[in-house]
């Protein structure tokens, strides 16, 4: 404290002092200069001590933001001699993954998307794989894909093809792998009935059936009843259905277990029947096949312009000609139906039936459409058709007042009425399946006559 004093005040009022005086009093001086300098370094030295311990602390702990943040912000003098150094933090290798989402647009190909992302040098390995090529078949407008690229390109692929599908590649030891995953299916059992007001299709989605389901209802019954000119107000279905769902989502169509339809007082049933190649058809519930060897109508919902009638007065003509078919107004485009397996013998432009269709079923019975606007794409003379199949499209063609299909059906060469005519029947159900038959269905029958014991009822 005393020499603190006298320091100050001899620094504060220093003396005027001689020669020697002087000298004592600077060299006083410069000697507490110096130690005052030894203390101030010895601080500086704890201090350097202290921040370079801290420092390799935090060098030594595990990376990471807050770690970096002060490694980063601190920072000293190269020249210091005291700081020690220290190595640099460990760097993270920075990941180059990255998802890409594309929805497939119109004129879009697997070429022109790979282009897109950089990665077409793996297009080739890609399709090269037979299931990535049966799924980018289905590569339409509106489907989406997530692809995941790194620094070799493409990584991984995810790609929806349908609804249920999903195609999915990886790159493992640097070769792609391809596979196909099936989405987990939920099947609901379901009831529908209702009683047909205006049309059949709108009574059959007010009662919870969808159009889809309503077409398929009307192919069951197609060979017994003439949807065209037989469905009447009053008339009543009742239908047993299944419903598909993935994550909770419903996928379009459906199937029929079981269907009853009253027509005009006429009762009709349908039981859908297994059997042990997994071939499924319909049967009445004394095991007879529903389906004929010939559909009814070959255009479906349409209105009977003109009956078979021998002595009609032809509408151009004005002459009495024989009207030797049934003529069903449509919309010019309709689609028109073989009503039977045949071969095509005719396929061109015939007389007064403008573009026609012939087509012959074994050696009895043969059929003719005419007054068609086009042929389906595809089809030619002397090709086999299954029943159901659309052989060509409604039109005018030929002499004809207004767009329709005439149809004309022959026994032996002779003309029949196509709405009268007996058809031939399909074998029953073989008696060794019918015992299973009769097990399968059982439950069918019974849920057709007890609706209420459906846990699920959709009722109009």
């Amino acid at each position: 404290m005393i020499y603190g004093q006298d320091f100050k005040e001899g620094f504060r009022h220093p003396p005027t002092p001689s020669f020697i005086d002087g000298r004592h009093h600077w060299i006083g001086r410069g000697a507490l200069l110096l130690a005052s300098l030894s203390i101030i370094g010895v601080v500086v030295a704890k201090t350097h001590e202290s921040i370079t311990q801290e420092v390799t602390l935090k060098a030594e702990a595990p990376a990471s933001p807050a770690n970096k943040r002060v490694i980063e912000t601190l920072s000293l003098p190269a020249s210091t001699p005291l700081l020690k150094k220290t190595a640099p933090p460990p760097q993270t290798k920075k990941s180059t993954d990255e998802w890409t989402v594309v929805t497939v647009k119109k004129g879009d190909s697997p070429s022109s998307i790979f282009s897109k992302l950089n990665i077409y040098g793996q297009l080739h390995p890609v399709l090269a794989i037979p299931l990535a090529q049966q799924a980018f078949s289905g590569l339409h407008p509106g489907k989406m894909l997530r692809i995941r690229k790194d620094e070799n390109g493409l990584a991984e692929l995810y790609f929806d093809f349908s609804t249920t599908n999903r195609l999915h590649i990886t790159r493992k030891n640097n070769q792609l792998v391809a596979q196909i995953e099936n989405a987990k299916i939920e099947t609901r059992q379901m009831m529908a009935q209702g009683t047909i007001e205006s049309s059949l299709v709108g009574s059959g989605n007010k009662a919870g059936l969808s159009s889809n389901l309503v077409m398929k209802l009307v192919d069951i019954f197609a060979y017994d009843i003439d949807f065209a000119q037989d469905i009447r107000e009053g008339d009543t279905f009742k239908v047993i259905y299944e419903e598909h769902y993935t994550k909770g989502r419903k996928l379009p169509g459906g199937t029929i277990l079981a269907a009853e339809f009253t027509n005009r007082g006429r009762n009709f049933k349908a039981l859908r029947f297994t059997d042990e190649r997994g071939r499924s058809q319909y049967y009445t519930p004394e095991g007879k096949n529903l389906r004929k060897a010939f559909l009814r109508t070959p255009v479906k919902f349409s209105r009977i312009s003109s009956h078979f009638n021998p002595g009609r007065k032809h509408p151009i003509l004005n002459t009495i000609r024989a009207h030797k078919g049934v003529d069903y107004a449509a919309p010019t485009g309709t689609p028109i139906k073989a009503t039977s397996d045949g071969k095509i013998t005719f396929r061109g432009t015939q007389n007064g039936y403008g573009k026609t269709i012939v087509l012959q079923h074994g050696k009895t019975y043969s059929t003719l459409y005419g007054h068609l606007s086009r042929f389906k794409k595809g089809q030619k003379r002397k090709q086999w058709v299954r029943q159901g199949d659309i052989i060509g499209y409604v039109g005018k063609t030929g002499r004809a007042t207004g767009p329709h299909l005439h149809y004309e059906f022959r026994v032996n060469g002779t003309h029949k009425n196509p709405l009268t005519v007996k058809l031939p029947p399909v074998k029953p159900i073989s008696h060794k399946l019918h015992a299973a038959f009769e097990k399968q269905t059982r439950a069918l029958i019974a849920q057709l006559t007890y609706d209420n014991t459906l846990a699920s009822v959709k009722k109009p």
